[in-house]
């Protein structure tokens, strides 16, 4: 929705300009959100998640395709490791959900990250510690995304006014969810 970053970390009035129709749906539905909130006077608060992970993931996400990989064989093949985003653990999400519902009124929107940048290559790093395994990740063009923006973080200076603060690392966020996965034997892509 925010496009290629203007400044990081990004906050909630950062300009919007997005990228692609997924971006533009969201940003749509920001608009329809605010313009019922405020022509019906009704409490909407809009929660930007940025990536979030956790036990019983999509599988489409990348940290659930990486543990997938982790699970199946010796090899991660993956597409540019380089891109940055701001991982924050389901948990996490679920309390400043909790949060937003208790202390807002009128419209209100929150972005919701853990507030640091990780690339997809300190996540391969990260997991293969965690599994202990010896495996190989290789970066492969073709299963790179088209207009991937590099880095991603989110300002959350205004929900953590309300008394929310992220709590879990991102080394114990993947532990958590390798492990669930593992437990379940959920290694087909």
């Amino acid at each position: 929705m925010f496009g290629n970053p203007k400044q990081i970390p990004i906050d909630e009035n950062h300009p919007k300009q997005p990228t692609s129709i997924y971006s533009a749906s969201k940003l749509t539905g920001e608009i329809l959100c605010e313009s019922y909130s405020k022509t019906y006077g009704l409490d909407i608060s809009i929660a930007r998640l940025f990536s979030i992970y956790g036990p019983n993931s999509p599988k489409h996400l990348v940290t659930s395709k990486l543990i997938q990989q982790l699970l199946k064989g010796n090899l991660i093949e993956l597409g540019n490791t380089r891109p940055k985003r701001d991982f924050l653990y389901i948990d996490d999400v679920i309390d400043a959900l909790k949060i937003i519902l208790k202390n807002t009124k009128g419209f209100n929107s929150y972005n919701i990250g853990f507030g640091k940048s990780y690339s997809i290559e300190d996540l391969c790093k990260y997991l293969i510690k965690i599994s202990n395994k010896k495996i190989l990740f290789k970066s492969k063009k073709s299963l790179s995304r088209t207009k991937d923006i590099p880095n991603v973080v989110a300002n959350c200076s205004k929900i953590k006014k309300l008394g929310w603060k992220p709590q879990m690392t991102l080394n114990d966020g993947l532990k958590l969810t390798y492990e669930w996965f593992k437990a379940r034997n959920i290694s087909d892509i």
